[in-house]
Parts: C-alpha cells; sequence; structure tokens
C-alpha cells in the first residue's frame, strides 16, 4: 500500500509494505493492538520485542525503518532503548525514528523522552487514525540529526523557516469492513 502524495509537489511516496517496524513494549495486548493498526495501514514486516533488551538484540539480527515502543516498561525503558539506539555502530540504525507512546505524557516525561534522542512521543489512548497521521509525519518530515557528546538525535527545535505543513485531514479516512484503513 502506497501512502503520501505523488511526489509532483515535493512530497515524498510512501510504501510502508517495505518497511521493518518494531513494537517495542512489555503489555503484549498492546504489542498485538499496534501489531493490528499497522497492518491496517499497510504495514506488512512488523518485528517485536517485550523490553529495551530484546529490541537491541534485534537491530544485530536484522533490518528495522521505525521503532513503536512504550515508553514506561520493565527493565530497559523507552528513555535508555532510544539512548541507546542511537549510540548503535550501524549508522543508518542512528537516525531511524522513534515514535514512543506513553500513558503518563507529563511535560517531564515528554522533555526526558526528546533528551534521550526519540522523534516523536503519543499520549495513550490514542486512535488508529492518530498512529497513521504520527508515522507519515515523520516519515515526511524527518528531522535534522545532532551529533555530540552529551546528545545525538533528532534536532529538539521545531524549525521556524519550515516549509508550511499541508493540512492532511482534507482528506477522509474511513475504516472498511475488514478493518483496513481506506483514505478518500
Amino acid at each position: 500500500m502506497v501512502w503520501g502524495e505523488d511526489g509532483k509537489d515535493g512530497r515524498v511516496t510512501h510504501r510502508l509494505d517495505s518497511k521493518v517496524f518494531l513494537i517495542v513494549d512489555d503489555d503484549p495486548a498492546q504489542v498485538a493492538l499496534i501489531g493490528k493498526i499497522l497492518r491496517m495501514i499497510g504495514v506488512v514486516k512488523l518485528a517485536t520485542a517485550n523490553n529495551g533488551e530484546e529490541a537491541l538484540e534485534r537491530f544485530q539480527t536484522g533490518r528495522v525503518d521505525m521503532v513503536i515502543s512504550d515508553l514506561l516498561m520493565d527493565g530497559m525503558d523507552g528513555f535508555e532503548l532510544a539512548r541507546r539506539i542511537r549510540r548503535l555502530p550501524m549508522a543508518y540504525v542512528r537516525e531511524i525514528p522513534i515514535i514512543v507512546s506513553t500513558g503518563y505524557s507529563t511535560l517531564v516525561n515528554v522533555e526526558a523522552a526528546r533528551d534521550a534522542g526519540v522523534t516523536e512521543v503519543m499520549r495513550k489512548p490514542y486512535l488508529p487514525i492518530d498512529l497513521f497521521h504520527r508515522v507519515l509525519a515523520v516519515l515526511d518530515q524527518p528531522r535534522e540529526f545532532v551529533y555530540q557528546n552529551s546528545f545525538q538525535g533528532p534536532d529538539r527545535r521545531r524549525r521556524e523557516d519550515a516549509p508550511p505543513r499541508v493540512e492532511r485531514r482534507t482528506r477522509e479516512i474511513h475504516i472498511s469492513s475488514t478493518g483496513g484503513l481506506i483514505a478518500t
């Protein structure tokens, strides 16, 4: 399934079925739910990990294009996972999008996630369309990366001179009878 625009106006088209998404959560129900949502939007290649340690092992065994992780997990939490991903030796891995979700989206947690190198934070509960929009946003508008001793990750500042965002809500998204999302 192809999402995005045709590229005539400079926007990128994404084939989500060719990307590998890694879901990291210590709650099996959340892993299943996020997997179902991702499959609804056309993601075919899913990998899962029950914690941060398993997630880091996954990077040694295969390609990952995006990480969707819980923030607060037993063992290695999402903060530490993001910090360690950003310092992995494989260059392509250091810049992959990391989306974390949390039911505890306090300012302290959001700032700590940002400082750990997380690309985006989503507050639970969220709708499937929210995850869809967040995935497209990090693919359509990748942020510049900063490499410093104390921080490696997406630029934490939002650019004021960035091109204006295209309002994506002009399209309607419907859930089909088979559970898939349909953009009209």
